[in-house]
């Protein structure tokens, strides 16, 4: 199960970190995840022998895990939209040689003296500052909402849906099969 998350964690963070220039790597992250899943839930119903036995542990790290993907395609984003010579040719540098590097005048200098907001880059910033501080303060934001609407709160949750194991549920012909 690890490598399967692993995968979904590299189509995820590869997309968002490089989208915002590539658009094109959204129909082929979202190509890939629907194959992804067919192909899980074909060997799933035709050639696995056991279900998998794992826990909610490794779903809710790579969940966390999930969590700062936003902040790879606003930042990265932030960083493509500012750079002038991607939007425009008027801001490119002549060279003398083929080997003189290239001058792109995109530092961070300027997100410091005042650059971040032009346009279209501004709206990422924010919205990546606004996930930093979520992400940083986030969760002790909600527990004081909580304890202004109590009703927010989402419990845990106990199921008990008198439901016997999985082979005891299985009916015989079944249980001989796996």
């Amino acid at each position: 199960m690890h490598f399967k998350y692993a995968a979904i964690l590299n189509i995820v963070f590869v997309t968002f970190t490089f989208g915002f220039g590539i658009p094109i790597l959204y129909p082929i992250a979202a190509m890939a995840l629907l194959i992804l899943y067919l192909v899980e839930k074909t060997m799933l119903y035709y050639a696995y022998r056991l279900p998998p036995m794992y826990d909610e542990r490794l779903s809710n790290s790579v969940l966390d895990m999930m969590s700062y993907a936003p902040l790879f395609l606003l930042s990265f984003g932030y960083w493509m939209a500012s750079n002038k010579q991607i939007l425009s040719n008027e801001n490119l540098e002549p060279k003398e040689r083929m080997t003189d590097p290239d001058i792109t005048n995109h530092t961070m200098r300027g997100f410091f003296t005042g650059d971040v907001f032009s346009a279209p880059a501004w709206p990422l910033m924010m919205l990546f500052c606004f996930l930093v501080l979520n992400q940083i303060f986030g969760k002790r934001m909600f527990s004081y909402l909580v304890m202004l609407f109590p009703d927010l709160e989402i419990g845990d949750l106990e199921l008990d849906e008198d439901i016997d194991n999985y082979w005891a549920a299985l009916d015989d012909k079944d249980r001989d099969w796996a």
